[in-house]
């Protein structure tokens, strides 16, 4: 048991220390384990401080929360000298690490020193041991224990798989790592990588890398990035410098970081270390990119160049007459060209002969084809022009694109706008007038201009005849219940008859007749001789301000629309024209005192009960009266068919001699009152109402059209017959 200062142990005869032997017990005489856990607590040898047993075995497990260690602090210390500690002994160890083996006293050389010993984890062991005898007398030891916390930022910063990537933060017992703006904390809550998994790229061209290249790329990295374009494309993959991915100096299958390319049933990998690989021509129209990372190393990263490649397409070329866009070297896969004609010019499909509208747009295919066959261009073709009504358009032998072409009106008829009669084949194989944009041309009557201009003046009361042709404009109204007066009234264009309200209100659409043309009437069965034109109606419309009973004969003004086909001009059957309105909102021409005035009809000749109607159209010169001598003369008359005094409005205005002898009379109803002005004749008023006929101190009372201007062609324009046009 080593040297001793104590006296020598007695040495027994062989027979006695066999005997002694065999009386020995197997088995220790003090055997204890003991489970400590705990933040802090003491371990004491048996009996301590008194002298512990002969042949003790005792130990104690301690064990303090994870993130912790244990500091052990001896604070007193007695166990038997021996060589090697090999007699009695204190053992600290840790999963099998001895950590130290003490004996002996307090400061001496096998005994713990003064400094706290810390263990590397926060589990201990601790055993003593004492063999069969002591010579002297041994107090044993006291040690206590306490949990020590970790600061594991600063001791794992030196390790690279234990350290955190970004942040640490410590508190007792642990840490936590967190990672910066763009990145997660991986399942190994140590490494910082990034969200780069199911990355789908479907543009024709691109650039991918890892993860902050050229910068070192993240930790834990499972990146999969899929470039992906319709079938028919294939890429071509080039690498740009750096290549720097982690590699393995012994084995080449690149066991810690890895880059690996897929496609059409090819893989190109796993990839690593600093040689630029070479550039790939994928087979398919879908590449997979795969990258992986561990938990440890400081490399770039990688960077490719993706290009989309196509089988191409054979070469076009613009068709004669015409261009293509866009104008390249070779058409690939995708591709798309527009073809055009120039302005005059039809695209025509090769596939069947027809026309495209403007454009036709071919793709190139996947196969390398066309979606279609180039277009030719084709010169447009108006054909022969259409004959207007009432109209005429020469037929050209040339009809194509620029081609030109007369047309006119026949006799009584022109053009409804302003045109030199010249039509040109425009580009979208129409013939139009080119000042006007007019595509068909189109006759309407003229308005105003008599055949046979009138050369002397007479009466109507008393007055002399018209002859034919002086007023092909008027008009004789008549209904079917054969009334003898009838009305008047005056054409306007080929389909309307404006008339006076009073001579139709009594009567609807399908009792009355229009005859045009007429010269004579004889016998008091109003047969008519000379060249008419006899019209059924199928429309009267009346003003709507027309209302007898309460405002007298204000607003006496109506429309007849004439049924069947529109009227056809003679020399005795023309239109009126209305005023028109010009700048400044004047009316043309304007009606003044003392204008002269023309009125026609077949009215009663004279101004006596009973007088006979007009067997011959009469005209008769009248003057304008002055609006106030107008109401002064005309107004607050009893008239006995309305039951009322006589009103003069702003709607009316007068005609005739203040001595009399001159005037419009009953049958004269509803025809018109003209003037003349350049040669253009003008319906200025329409016969309404007066006292008597041609009485001195009295006037004929006429409605006055200026004031209907709007209301007239607004009508005329709704209730227009479709097949005018």
């Amino acid at each position: 048991m080593g040297v001793s200062t104590t006296p020598p142990r007695l040495l027994l005869p062989p027979l006695l220390l066999l005997l002694s032997t065999l009386l020995v017990p197997c088995a220790p005489s003090v055997v204890e384990e003991h489970r400590l856990s705990a933040m802090h607590g003491s371990v004491r040898s048996s009996g301590y401080p008194k002298p512990y047993p002969n042949e003790a075995r005792q130990t104690w497990r301690i064990s303090v929360p994870s993130g912790y260690r244990v500091r052990l602090q001896f604070t007193s210390f007695d166990v038997e000298t021996s060589f090697g500690c090999e007699y009695d002994y204190i053992k600290v160890e840790v999963t099998n690490e001895i950590l130290g083996q003490f004996c002996g006293r307090e400061n001496g050389n096998t005994a713990p020193k003064a400094e706290p010993m810390v263990t590397p984890g926060n589990v201990v062991d601790i055993t003593f041991v004492s063999d069969f005898s002591n010579d002297e007398r041994y107090t044993g030891f006291e040690v206590y224990f306490t949990a020590v916390d970790i600061d594991e930022c600063e001791e794992y910063a030196r390790v690279d798989e234990l350290a955190c990537d970004h942040n640490c933060f410590n508190y007792p017992g642990g840490f936590q790592c967190s990672c910066q703006y763009g990145y997660v904390l991986a399942d190994d809550n140590r490494s910082c990588t990034v969200e780069c998994s199911n990355l789908v790229f479907t543009e024709r061209q691109g650039e991918l890398s890892s993860p902050d290249y050229p910068r070192p790329y993240p930790r834990a990295l499972q990146c999969k990035f899929t470039l992906r374009l319709e079938e028919g494309f294939t890429f071509s993959l080039a690498f740009q410098g750096p290549f720097d991915v982690e590699t393995h100096n012994e084995i080449d299958t690149c066991p810690y970081d890895s880059l690996t390319i897929r496609s059409g049933g090819k893989e190109w990998g796993p990839l690593c270390g600093t040689t630029l690989p070479d550039p790939i021509e994928t087979r398919g129209f879908e590449v997979e990119v795969v990258f992986r990372s561990d938990t440890s190393g400081q490399n770039k990263g990688w960077n490719l160049r993706y290009t989309a490649k196509s089988i191409p397409c054979s070469h076009v070329t613009a068709p004669v007459h015409g261009s293509i866009e866009p104008v390249q070297a070779t058409y690939s896969f995708k591709d798309e060209v527009v073809f055009s004609c120039d302005i005059g010019y039809r695209l025509i499909q090769q596939e069947d002969g027809k026309e495209v509208p403007a454009t036709l747009q071919v793709e190139c295919q996947k196969d390398g084809t066309w979606s279609r066959e180039p277009p030719t261009c084709r010169i447009v073709d108006c054909g022969k022009p259409a004959q207007p009504n009432k109209g005429f358009c020469g037929s050209p032998d040339v009809t194509t694109y620029k081609s030109e072409t007369d047309c006119g009106c026949i006799d009584a008829y022109h053009f409804t706008t302003e045109m030199n009669g010249v039509f040109i084949c425009n580009e979208s194989g129409h013939w139009t007038d080119p000042r006007s944009g007019e595509k068909v041309p189109k006759c309407e009557p003229v308005c105003g201009e008599p055949k046979h201009v009138i050369m002397e003046l007479s009466r109507v009361v008393g007055g002399r005849s018209a002859r034919p042709g002086n007023f092909p404009w008027q008009v004789l109204v008549k209904f079917m219940s054969g009334r003898m007066l009838g009305g008047g009234g005056a054409l306007l264009g080929d389909r309307w008859v404006l008339t006076a309200a009073h001579v139709v209100e009594d009567y609807a659409a399908n009792e009355t007749t229009v005859i045009l043309g007429s010269m004579k009437r004889v016998s008091l069965n109003d047969n008519l001789l000379g060249s008419t034109q006899h019209y059924t109606v199928d429309k009267i419309i009346s003003h709507p301000g027309y209302d007898p009973k309460s405002t007298g004969y204000d607003n006496d003004i109506a429309l007849i629309r004439l049924a069947g086909d529109a009227v056809t001009m003679t020399d005795s059957v023309r239109p009126i024209c209305l005023p028109t309105v010009v700048a400044g909102g004047r009316v043309n021409p304007e009606l003044s005192p003392n204008d002269v005035a023309f009125v026609s009809g077949w009215g009663r000749t004279a101004g006596t009960l009973g007088a006979r109607l007009a067997d011959t159209l009469q005209y008769v010169d009248l003057p304008v009266v002055p609006q106030v001598e107008c109401e002064r003369a005309n107004s607050g008359k009893w008239i006995a068919e309305l039951n009322t005094n006589s009103t003069v409005t702003e709607n009316m205005f007068c005609a005739g001699y203040s001595e009399g002898g001159k005037d419009s009379c009953q049958g004269d109803s509803g025809g018109p009152i003209v003037v003349v002005q350049d040669t253009k004749w003008f319906t200025v008023g329409v016969v309404s109402w007066g006292m008597g006929c041609a009485k001195p101190g009295l006037y004929g009372v006429y409605t006055r059209v200026d004031k209907y201007l709007g209301w007239l062609r607004d009508e005329m324009e709704k209730n227009a017959v479709k097949s005018d046009y």
